[in-house]
């Protein structure tokens, strides 16, 4: 689900856009939730310390008259929520440009020239949010996510060649499709098992897993299973007479 939030220094602005969010959440069949709203950014984060949402939309002053202005803040929520989407409203257009400067991606802006155009606008964003939230869905049902670095990233189990402890880093796995090599944390126990509903998946090895669809041949004599992609991976006994 969504979980919304607005940042508003203004006590009357912030009240009317939880009105037109709370509003639109009953008129229209949305995946989505009214969280927070919050005077300060401060007390934004603070309640993202709580616990982060699933999915977050962000609305976002740009000027707020605090230690810590809207972009700022979007700079902190992106640590947090890498995956939620940020909209910018401002009575300032100029101010859009400065999105640029902090490298803070947004799904939109909204500049407060004309109060009666504001609900429309705030509709549009919580629009574009779900059919955003609905294609992650649809996606995670047909492939599994991964996190790298601050990223969740959604790989295809049919494109990964094979996937093995990661150098002497006992608790990290590095994956290898046909053109990338990502890299995450976790062991390969832990990847085996979530692994079982693919059946084109054995593990050969105690430190790897591989996909028996890119399997070119065994060499039973060195103990190593060779790739159509000329990669190689050992392979060991105990786990060899599983192999089907």
């Amino acid at each position: 689900m969504i979980q919304i939030y607005v940042c508003e220094d203004n006590p009357q602005q912030l009240r009317y856009f939880t009105e037109i969010i709370q509003k639109y959440l009953l008129m229209h069949d949305f995946s989505q939730k009214f969280v927070f709203g919050a005077l300060n950014p401060k007390d934004l984060l603070e309640e993202l310390e709580k616990k982060i949402p699933e999915f977050g939309l962000y609305f976002l002053d740009i000027c707020l008259e605090n230690d810590m202005n809207g972009l700022q803040s979007a700079k902190k929520i992106r640590e947090k929520d890498p995956l939620g989407e940020i909209v910018f409203v401002t009575s300032k257009s100029e101010l859009c440009m400065l999105t640029f400067q902090y490298q803070v991606r947004a799904l939109d802006f909204i500049v407060k020239d004309d109060m009666e155009l504001l609900p429309e606008k705030i509709l549009k964003c919580m629009k574009s949010a779900e059919k955003v939230y609905r294609q992650i869905l649809n996606k995670s049902a047909k492939s599994f996510s991964i996190k790298q670095g601050g990223e969740r990233i959604f790989l295809n189990p049919d494109e990964i060649l094979y996937m093995e402890t990661s150098g002497d880093a006992s608790h990290k796995i590095a994956i290898y499709t046909q053109t990338k090599v990502y890299h995450t944390y976790g062991t390969i126990k832990e990847f085996a098992a979530s692994f079982e509903k693919y059946p084109n998946f054995f593990r050969c090895h105690q430190s790897v897993l591989v996909n028996k669809n890119y399997v070119q041949r065994i060499d039973r004599g060195r103990k190593q299973i060779i790739l159509t992609n000329g990669s190689i991976c050992p392979v060991s006994v105990r786990y060899l007479r599983t192999y089907k």
